[in-house]
């Protein structure tokens, strides 16, 4: 959290918006080692699409390069650590433990900082803290519980939606309409959270037909040729 706030601060933010989507990417790719799963050539292309959208999306500069941008990937990785790590903890823990936890430590750590940085907010501000805390509080239970349900490979291309949502948001309160090329870009972050959806319902929906029916699996396909 505290890189990614950074990141924002040292470049422009369309820049390190495209840099913390690339976390998925990175979840992805590290959850074949560090989780074992097995993540096959359709999932590895949709979230490559989803990718491609979201650079679309916010059209990121040439100046990447530098300081704030190693900020950027540095939070993006640690972000899918921290996914991973919520994975692993899924399978032991109940969701609200590990928000618990979660919103402890991170409360712990930051404290350190007050006796340098503190600044009493205002009523204004400190009622729109309090509601960051309550959404960023829930948002943290539903990632939770959606990465002990599913692996994190399935998970991380929707993460690509919060996109959509800012969109959604900025022309409800700050009526700024989005451009074709957003629009554009969200129709292929929406076709690769779609693709990798099917994809996975399909092969959980055959398993599951395998399992349920182990007699006919063995002799259907010597018998009568069928597959299944």
């Amino acid at each position: 959290m505290v890189l990614l706030f950074l990141s924002y601060h040292l470049m422009p933010m369309a820049d390190a918006v495209a840099l913390s989507f690339s976390a998925p990417l990175f979840l992805t790719a590290l959850s074949v080692p560090v989780l074992g799963e097995r993540v096959g050539p359709y999932r590895w292309g949709a979230v490559a699409v989803g990718f491609a959208g979201v650079l679309v999306i916010v059209q990121p500069g040439s100046a990447m390069l530098n300081t704030g941008a190693l900020v950027g990937l540095s939070a993006a990785v640690a972000y899918a650590f921290a996914m991973m790590a919520m994975r692993q903890l899924g399978r032991t823990e109940a969701p609200v433990t590990t928000v618990f936890y979660f919103t402890a430590f991170s409360t712990l750590l930051s404290a350190v900082a007050l006796p340098f940085v503190w600044t009493m907010p205002t009523a204004e501000g400190f009622a729109l803290m309090a509601a960051m805390g309550l959404v960023g509080g829930a948002a943290q239970y539903f990632a939770t519980r959606a990465y002990a349900l599913a692996p994190a490979a399935v998970i991380s291309p929707f993460n690509y939606a919060g996109i959509l949502w800012a969109c959604l948001f900025g022309w409800l309160f700050w009526s700024d309409w989005p451009g074709t090329h957003v629009l554009a870009g969200a129709a292929i972050v929406i076709a690769s959270g779609l693709l990798i959806l099917i994809r996975e319902t399909r092969r959980r929906s055959g398993a599951e037909t395998c399992d349920t029916s182990p007699g006919m699996s063995r002799t259907l396909p010597l018998s009568t040729g069928r597959k299944h």
